[in-house]
């Protein structure tokens, strides 16, 4: 249980760093394709690294799993970041709290998991907070969100099909390590990125950046990559649903960091937000 609670407190300080790194470089103008091409590219290296250590698995499952698990990360991550580009940061990341019922359901499907009577109760709870943050009682005090729902859009899609994601990746590491599981998950990302955001050929990583933003950029993909590998640390200790109600302890962060870092609206109601999904997420902890 404490490593787990390890795992997850580096996990979530990983989220919102990387959020608010992600916020910063997307104002800066650093498109979505273009922020995860130079991510993945600069991970290349320490992803045949983790295959030189720990050996590729023969597995043809294993393969076929960890690649659809790259597909679909990808894809997901090239919606979220367009989310993020129109969507506050006290928004966008307790909007996560949809993903363990998304993650559910993918472990269901994918993995015959079964959550237990007051994991649903937990899972409920969450998504009420969710509800609450973003369909306020009165229009006035609507999110910016729900008043021009395209951020809205892109974020729940993005959720939808990195849960999916999820779901697969966590079958691979039952055909092979995490390490070479984390590997495979990054160069298979970096060939389909590639495939579906090809930079023109006098482009080189670094100039796919400005200048002064390669610092940002070089902390953003050690943040990705420390933040992934505690997220297989966690899949492997608990249900996949029950993994992503875990991250939403990370969403008070963001919140704050929304209004510190941004001057993000309705702070208050935000927070309790929070408080409500946190709760979800502490019910869910006492019913493993």
């Amino acid at each position: 249980m404490i490593l787990t609670l390890l795992w997850l407190a580096g996990r979530t300080a990983g989220s919102v760093g990387a959020s608010v790194l992600q916020k910063r470089l997307l104002a800066s103008g650093v498109g979505a394709g273009r922020l995860w091409w130079i991510t993945y590219g600069l991970l290349v290296l320490p992803a045949l690294a983790l295959l030189a250590f720990t050996g590729t698995p023969e597995a043809a499952p294993f393969w076929k799993y960890a690649v659809a698990a790259a597909t679909f990360d990808v894809a997901g991550n090239l919606a979220m970041a367009s989310a993020l580009r129109d969507t506050d940061l006290s928004v966008f990341g307790p909007l996560n709290a949809f993903r363990p019922a998304l993650a559910a359901l993918a472990g269901w499907w994918l993995l015959g998991e079964r959550p237990t009577a007051a994991g649903l109760a937990g899972l409920v709870v969450v998504i009420g907070g969710a509800v609450f943050l973003l369909f306020p009682d009165s229009e006035r005090s609507g999110t910016k969100e729900t008043r021009n729902p395209a951020g809205l859009f892109w974020r729940l899609l993005g959720l939808s099909l990195s849960t999916v994601g999820a779901g697969f990746l966590k079958r691979s590491m039952e055909f092979g390590p995490a390490a070479g599981t984390l590997g495979v998950w990054i160069l298979g990302g970096a060939i389909v990125l590639t495939l579906l955001w090809p930079l023109s050929p006098r482009e080189s990583l670094w100039m796919a950046g400005p200048k002064r933003l390669r610092g940002s950029l070089l902390l953003h993909a050690v943040i990705f990559l420390a933040m992934q590998w505690a997220t297989l640390e966690i899949f492997q200790r608990t249900l996949l649903s029950y993994s992503f109600a875990f991250f939403q302890l990370g969403m008070v962060a963001q919140v704050l960091a929304g209004r510190w870092l941004f001057r993000e609206p309705q702070f208050r109601r935000r927070l309790l937000a929070c408080g409500v999904m946190s709760l979800g997420a502490l019910i869910l902890l006492l019913s493993r």
